[in-house]
């Protein structure tokens, strides 16, 4: 179907997503910290100190989404990649230096690393090629900054009602593993931490997307006007409570191709249906011709187009439209089929009891009025239904 939703870029902590200052930082520092996460001082297993107790850790969450796409309609599905950026404190890593320490990837194997999951996730994967796609900073009062890049496949209930005119709202769920909300807190960081000053990038929201906007199989352009985030609580019954953020994904459908490739193809065959009115009843072939050419043709359309629609079960805008004109082409035929009919019946009928003739000819008359005007309402009904309609349900999420 024509759907792809939303964003390869070089992982570097000082390049790329946001760009940040070199600095030289001597061997001495980086042996210090290896050696303290190897002391029997350090327990990567025990939550970091905070203000002398354990938790909650306060987990700051930035995301930069790079590509959307593979919207499955049929499994629920879309697919994202994106470089997940965690920030806390850790005050048993301190040192004394000026700046941060950049720090290879296995690094945070050694250390306590938040646990976090994509609830909503059916399948994701870290990039590893030509390298493990990951780092890690820490500075200098013991904020961790830790960067990974992922593909997420994940679920998502679509609303096809609109369809093409349609707006999908997507989420995806970051939520804490192993730890109660009393220990582990998420929060999405918006470059107000103190380790956000290496980093020369700015978010109101903690997400960012790559450029000013992404496509979405050419169908779906996306901002970060079609972004909005929110930090919550999550129960789960017999488990306890959980820490988790949200980032709400808004893709509006772009029209236009549907326009060309559907609507005014079926709109200029069902016009074309409504020229056999004019056409005299006595030229039978001609008539036949075009009821019968339209008809096929409205027919094939359908078909044709159906087959990268999204196969749900309950009516879509398009079908609307499709079985309405269908209906259209179809009642010219039987209106030829009358007119022959009874056009039949007049020239057998003796010459002072034809009152069938008149019946035949006002048939075609009063089709010429009543297709066009029946239409006419038909399309501002549908138009002012399924816009407004569309555009209520695009905003309904912000």
């Amino acid at each position: 179907m024509n759907f792809s939703y939303i964003f390869i870029i070089a992982v570097s902590m000082a390049t790329c997503v946001c760009a940040s200052d070199e600095v030289v930082v001597p061997p001495g520092v980086v042996k210090e910290l290896r050696d303290k996460v190897v002391s029997p001082e350090y327990d990567k297993y025990n939550l970091p100190i905070i203000n002398g107790r354990s938790g909650p850790v306060s987990v700051g969450i930035q995301v930069t989404f790079t590509h959307i796409g593979d919207i499955d309609d049929l499994a629920l599905s879309f697919h994202a990649d994106l470089f997940l950026i965690m920030i806390w404190n850790d005050a048993r890593l301190t040192f004394q230096h000026s700046a941060p320490v950049f720090l290879p990837s296995d690094f945070m194997k050694q250390i306590w690393v938040p646990s976090l999951y994509i609830a909503n996730e059916i399948k994701s994967e870290k990039h590893d090629v030509p390298r493990p796609s990951s780092s890690l900073l820490i500075a200098p009062n013991g904020d961790i900054r830790a960067s990974e890049r992922i593909s997420v496949k994940a679920t998502c209930d679509f609303d096809f009602r609109d369809f093409p005119m349609d707006s999908q709202h997507c989420s995806l769920r970051f939520q804490s593993y192993a730890y109660p909300q009393n220990r582990v807190k998420f929060r999405f960081d918006n470059m107000t931490s103190p380790i956000s000053k290496y980093f020369n990038c700015t978010s109101d929201i903690g997400v960012r997307i790559l450029g000013s906007e992404l496509q979405v199989q050419q169908h779906f352009p996306i901002s970060m006007q079609d972004m909005s985030t929110n930090d919550t609580v999550v129960v789960e019954p017999g488990l306890g409570t959980y820490s988790e953020v949200e980032i709400f994904l808004r893709f509006k459908r772009r029209i236009i191709s549907y326009m060309i490739n559907l609507y005014i193809p079926a709109n200029l065959i069902i016009v074309m249906s409504w020229l056999g009115f004019w056409i005299p009843r006595n030229l039978v072939p001609a008539r036949a011709t075009l009821a019968i050419t339209t008809v096929l043709t409205f027919a094939t359309l359908i078909l044709s187009a159906v087959k990268g629609f999204p196969q749900v079960a309950y009516i879509k805008a398009i079908d609307v439209a499709f079985a309405i004109g269908f209906f259209m082409v179809f009642a010219a035929l039987f209106e030829f089929t009358a007119v022959c009919y009874f056009g039949k019946r007049d020239e057998a009928a003796p010459a002072d009891a034809r009152r069938c003739r008149f019946r035949a000819e006002t048939i075609d008359f009063y089709a010429k009025l009543a297709f066009p005007c029946f239409y006419l309402i038909f399309t501002i009904v549908y138009i002012s239904y399924y816009v407004p309609n569309a555009v209520m349900s695009a905003a309904s999420l912000f």
